[in-house]
């Protein structure tokens, strides 16, 4: 391991065990502020494609609950009421709760 205290011009420090010569930055908080904006930026877009998600989840989620609803309501009104159609309707209504979760969520 190497050490060495940098100033504010950086320098040439000659490495102790292959006497080859290694040039250190200026100023390495630099470096480090640059990693930091990096790494704060890469967050920002997973948080804004976790949120873009949720809301693509949640009108996906919300289309096909409407539409299993409405298979259950006319099956209702051809076949009669039965586990079918109520069973749809059940689901459909589950699947509109789930997607207002989804919404209430990317908030």
């Amino acid at each position: 391991m190497l050490e060495a205290e940098l100033g504010e011009q950086g320098g040439v420090v000659e490495c102790p065990h292959c006497g080859g010569t290694i040039e250190l930055p200026a100023d390495r908080e630099d470096e480090l502020d640059g990693d930091r904006i990096r790494r704060i930026a890469h967050a920002r877009r997973s948080e804004f494609r976790a949120k873009a998600y949720c809301v693509i989840g949640g009108f996906a989620l919300l289309g096909g609950s409407a539409q299993l609803m409405w298979m259950g309501v006319q099956a209702g009104q051809v076949g009669g009421w039965g586990s079918w159609a109520v069973g749809c309707i059940v689901v459909g209504a589950l699947g509109v709760i789930s997607s207002i979760r989804l919404w209430m969520k990317n908030r």
